[in-house]
């Protein structure tokens, strides 16, 4: 692994970001002008793979235990009556599944890296989002638990905004860096217990967006930020990289505090924002 710079320029804003923590697998620098977390990749010796072991094994319980409260809320929230959604980074196509089962929208497009046949009224394509052609423009543009793998976050978030027509919803989820789970994840670190943080800022996720930088870039990209929903994920939902069953257990029972102390002061472990393109 390369020794970490001084300063690195932050994805988000462009400011020079100083070095904040040595992770096992990389560099975290932390940004003083827009507060954004990231990993500097010129640190990174191995980047993740998104092969089909992807959903198989690397993440396995969170695909097999779709969040599905956060769909019911997206849903909610597309807009108002959406004929045509895209899910940027639709993995497995549970969330279009569930908008094709309300009926809310009437054509669901799916783009992934990893291949899924086009089935019962969902289109599946896949692709690089920021090489992939589209002739046409979605009522809304959904995108799940994918910014944070992604390298050039401006570019796609700037892509998201050209995927959606003017007057139309761009919704955005991804962890929340100033959420309680991370706070203690950093002070595990200090005080000699490392492995909250080691899988928090492992080089599966290359951005840990603070609310503020979050929003900082889709303001940016020309979005508007209409709505914050902070949430968690299902715990069955956890890939804990504990070695044995008792000290899986362990670590979830940590895991559900965390949540619990988290949804009670507001600064939980994802964020979902909700934007509009101008009309």
């Amino acid at each position: 692994m390369k020794q970490s710079k001084e300063k690195v320029a932050c994805p988000v804003c462009g400011a020079s970001a100083p070095f904040a923590h040595q992770h096992p697998q990389a560099a975290i620098y932390r940004c003083s002008h827009c507060t954004h977390v990231f990993t500097d990749p010129d640190s990174i010796e191995s980047f993740e793979d998104y092969g089909e072991d992807y959903y198989e094994d690397a993440h396995k319980n969170w695909f097999e235990n779709p969040n599905v409260s956060l769909f019911k809320w997206i849903t909610a929230n597309l807009g108002s009556n959406p004929e045509s959604v895209i899910d940027v980074g639709s993995g497995k196509g549970d969330l279009l599944r569930h908008i094709r089962e309300t009926g809310v929208a009437r054509r669901l497009v799916g783009v992934d890296l990893s291949e899924l046949r086009s089935h019962h009224g969902i289109e599946y394509i896949r692709g690089d989002i920021l090489t992939t052609r589209f002739d046409e423009r979605f009522d809304a543009v959904v995108s799940l638990a994918v910014i944070e793998h992604v390298r050039e976050v401006r570019d796609f978030t700037l892509r998201l905004f050209d995927l959606c027509k003017p007057g139309g919803r761009v919704i955005v989820m991804t962890v929340n860096d100033s959420g309680v789970l991370y706070r203690l994840g950093r002070l595990g670190k200090k005080l000699g217990v490392p492995v909250a943080f080691d899988r928090l800022y492992g080089v599966h996720h290359l951005h840990h967006f603070t609310p503020e930088s979050l929003q900082w870039l889709l303001r940016e990209a020309g979005l508007q930020v209409v709505k914050v929903h902070n949430h968690n994920t299902p715990l069955k939902a956890i890939d804990a990289p504990a070695s044995n069953v008792f000290s899986t257990a362990i670590l979830k029972v940590g895991v559900a505090a965390a949540y619990a102390v988290g949804s009670a002061l507001n600064s939980s472990y994802l964020q979902t924002v909700v934007a509009k393109v101008p009309s």
